[in-house]
């Protein structure tokens, strides 16, 4: 780790711990002597100026690194339930997704092997999504702000020197003699001049090697006591040496001054230094209670006139006076003096705490992760040389089997993405009437861009997409700052999170959805959208924005597909479903799933043909299911609504012309379960006999992954009634949404004991209370906007404005994510 990111990550750890230490110390000791509490500020600030210094220096170094936080072992715990259970007492769990996607977190253990692999930290990852040059740009807000310190410091002297210029001496006889025997009571060998300035109205002692006492013109009307008084508080200040200490401390308030227990604590100096000084007074006076009537008498007559603002640094203002006065009302006796023991114990006791704050160091460089085949990294929990030779083939098979189920749920998430890829298409298609074709040529007529820039407004990149200069290439001074800004869902979880190469394409060719520069309609789609690739997933060399794809020719041999997984490829078809498929299995069939128009029907789940893989759900991967099933959802009512001009109603009427079935039901042909659309009978109730059957076969789509796995209850509710966009008997339209596709909700996962195929749904009345959602996650509700995007929605942040998001014509832009919390 070089110095300057030791200066700007853990530098705030090292001034945190110790001005923790040192607040916890100095107020015990200083509640009954300030001089002990001003004693250890002062020498926590001024030790903050050596951490500084000592993160150009490779010692201390107590070897903290990030995965040995107790944070990284933690399991990524399921969105409610408990953690999974361990495969044994030896093992340690740990979860590290390449590059982190909502949700989708799984717990993987990690088990002892022979060889240690450093594991990369979250900080790494985070680290891919930020410009490489982050510290340098931290770095030189910080030394604007240090600057910004140092020149409040220098214009502080310079006013507190034209203090001393704008001064004249005091040459009262009485008021010297009474100064003198003063400092031989408290003790004080240093001269001290005497001098009076208009432009105060409390005392002030300035200066180190030649001090000088300040007092305001109405000196000449104290008391006796009065003048003792303040002399004896300044006289002990020149005594203690304060204004040096107080200088001293400046420093390490200017190097840390975005540290607010920094600040802290040179307040605490302050006023420390204040109270201790009163408590010699008071012993000068006669007591502390005589010191204190003699203090509130003063502050009654003092004219408000504060100090220079430059000069508030080094002179303690008015509000300084009358908390002193309030301290010193308050507690008990003081006492001024600190034993020499003590003022060794105590800064030996800081320079402790500094030491061992100062060890506190990130991973040294070199520590950089070591790739790992396939994309997936483990920690060992136990060393070889450790773990008897026995057990090495348990440990084989264990680190088997988490590999295989580190990929599974890595190839997940893939899927999700490509899902979000798909109905991204399909938005667009509902917005320009066809897909985009695989090269945009931009405004000007003639510069080309990828899809891939082309979908960013419907991948909620709409910023991103604004800063594209579209009459520039890709690869323009200006465009390659946005090729740095990767969105996750253009990269595979499996590819290097520094990797700036896109991970899915399309298929660009004769008979494919990419044919031709005007962009492909579903019409246009005859074999039928389920059975027609869209965007597939390969391991190549072409950065996401460039306007490149997979070139297809159905004469030439199959361009080579996946890469990231041995023996298998991720795809997504024109119907928004993604599937995963194996290399050898699909071989045969690959050309006609890719061509749209060729009058192959490939039945991708016809028995022993072993060409998909499904994936089966992870108990940790429960709210990316839901997030998943609510995409698919809101991809079918878009393509329903392609195709009849409007979503589905609620509920919607058989042929006969009175039954009424769900839009669940409505919705299976264009969810590839045509076949048990085909067994409901539509002009018998959902509870029928024959209707019953259908029932019992609930689509995963339709189960939410929390509820019992034998539910047959939905897990996917629409709101029904006025101004939703479930309103009405007739289907609404999208133009309807007047509010906002984005800003309307559609679809919701709430816990009910409504079966799947019963045409029942969530009431909602806009002047009524609230109809109760969510149930399955704790405070928060899993809901699909109209545009297609899923989000979590905590309900204790939203509730005032939930029905502003359900009703889509009131006319209410809602910032939910700045409510949420996202």
């Amino acid at each position: 780790m070089s110095s300057l990111t030791q200066i700007l990550l853990w530098c705030p750890v090292q001034v945190t711990v110790l001005a923790l230490v040192a607040l916890a110390v100095g107020m015990i000791a200083g509640r009954r002597r300030p001089a002990a509490g001003a004693l250890i500020a002062a020498a926590a600030l001024i030790s903050f100026v050596g951490l500084t210094a000592l993160a150009f220096s490779p010692w201390p170094d107590w070897s903290i690194s990030w995965d040995r936080l107790a944070w990284r072992q933690a399991v990524v715990a399921d969105d409610t339930g408990p953690e999974a259970p361990s495969e044994g007492p030896a093992f340690n769990f740990i979860a590290r997704p390449s590059k982190e996607v909502r949700g989708l977190e799984q717990p993987i253990p990690a088990c002892s092997t022979g060889l240690r692999q450093p594991e990369a930290s979250l900080l790494d990852h985070a680290r891919a999504d930020v410009p490489a040059d982050w510290p340098r740009l931290i770095a030189v807000l910080y030394l604007a702000g240090v600057a910004a310190m140092a020149l409040r410091i220098a214009l502080g002297l310079l006013a507190v020197r034209g203090y001393r210029r704008h001064s004249h001496p005091i040459t009262d006889r009485r008021l010297g003699e009474l100064a003198d025997v003063i400092c031989a009571q408290l003790c004080c060998a240093k001269g001290i001049e005497l001098r009076e300035t208009t432009r105060l109205s409390t005392p002030a002692t300035i200066g180190w090697l030649r001090p000088m006492l300040l007092l305001p013109p109405d000196w000449r009307n104290w008391t006796e006591n009065e003048r003792r008084a303040v002399l004896g508080h300044e006289i002990e200040h020149v005594r203690r040496h304060d204004f040096a200490s107080w200088m001293a401390a400046q420093l390490g308030v200017a190097l840390h001054f975005y540290h607010p227990l920094v600040h802290w604590l040179a307040n605490r100096l302050r006023l420390q230094q204040e109270l201790a000084a009163d408590a010699a007074a008071a012993r000068v006076l006669g007591g502390q209670r005589k010191y204190v009537t003699t203090l509130a008498a003063m502050a009654l007559r003092q004219a408000d006139q504060p100090p220079a603002w430059p000069a508030s640094a080094f002179i303690p203002n008015s509000k300084t006076f009358l908390r002193r006065i309030e301290m010193l009302h308050r507690s008990k006796s003081l006492r001024g003096d600190v034993p020499r023991p003590f003022v060794a114990l105590s800064v030996a006791a800081v320079v402790l705490a500094a030491v061992c704050a100062a060890g506190i160091r990130g991973s040294v460089a070199g520590d950089q992760p070591a790739p790992v085949e396939g994309g997936v990294q483990y920690v060992t929990a136990l060393n070889q040389a450790e773990a008897p030779p026995a057990a090495a083939p348990a440990q084989d098979k264990f680190a088997e089997r988490r590999k295989a189920l580190r990929d599974e749920a890595l190839v997940a998430r893939a899927i999700n993405q490509l899902k979000q890829l798909a109905l991204a298409m399909h938005n667009y298609h509902d917005v320009y009437q066809h897909f985009p074709p695989a090269v945009v040529i931009g405004p000007d007529g003639k510069t080309p861009h990828s899809w891939r820039v082309e979908l960013l407004p419907f991948l909620e990149q709409s910023q991103l997409y604004n800063q594209y200069r579209m009459n520039e290439p890709w690869d323009s001074p200006h465009n390659k700052q946005i090729l740095r800004q990767i969105p996750d869902v253009f990269q595979s979880p499996f590819e290097d999170p520094a990797s700036l190469d896109s991970s899915y394409y399309v298929l660009v060719g004769p008979g494919t959805v990419f044919e031709g520069p005007q962009g492909i309609k579903i019409a246009d789609i005859t074999d039928g959208t389920s059975n027609t690739l869209m965007i597939v997933e390969a391991k190549r060399s072409i950065p996401w924005t460039k306007p490149e794809d997979i070139p297809f020719d159905p004469k030439k041999p199959l361009p080579e597909l996946g890469g990231f997984v041995k023996g298998q490829f991720l795809a997504a078809m024109a119907d928004g479903s993604a599937h995963t498929f194996k290399t050898e299995g699909i071989k045969d069939q690959l050309k006609w799933l890719i061509m749209r128009n060729d009058g192959q029907v490939v039945n991708l789940d016809q028995p022993g043909r072993a060409m998909v893989l499904r994936i089966r759900q992870q108990p940790g991967a429960r709210g990316a299911i839901t997030r998943n099933n609510l995409k698919q959802i809101l991809l079918a009512m878009h393509n329903y609504h392609d195709i009849h001009g409007h979503f589905p109603p609620a509920a919607v009427i058989g042929p006969d012309g009175k039954t009424p079935h769900s839009w669940r039901v409505e919705l299976l042909p264009i969810m590839e379960r045509k076949a048990l659309y085909d067994q409901y009978h539509l002009d018998e109730p959902w509870d029928s006999e024959n209707n019953k059957k259908v029932l019992a076969q609930i689509p995963d789509i339709f189960h939410s992954p929390y509820d019992n796995p034998n539910s047959t209850n939905s897990g996917y509710y629409a709101l029904v009634g006025p101004g939703t966009v479930f309103e009405g008997p007739e289907g609404i339209k999208i133009a309807d949404i007047v509010d906002g596709t984005s800003n309307t909700i559609m679809i919701v996962e709430t816990k009910r004991n409504i079966p799947w195929t019963k045409p029942e749904d969530i009431p909602f009345d806009p002047d009524k209370p609230l109809p109760e959602l969510g149930g399955f996650v704790n405070g928060g509700l899993n809901c699909a906007f109209a545009d297609g995007s899923t989000h979590l929605l905590r309900l204790d942040r939203v509730k005032d404005q939930l029905k502003l998001l359900i009703l889509r014509n009131d006319h209410q832009v809602i910032n939910y994510g700045a409510l949420n919390g996202e």
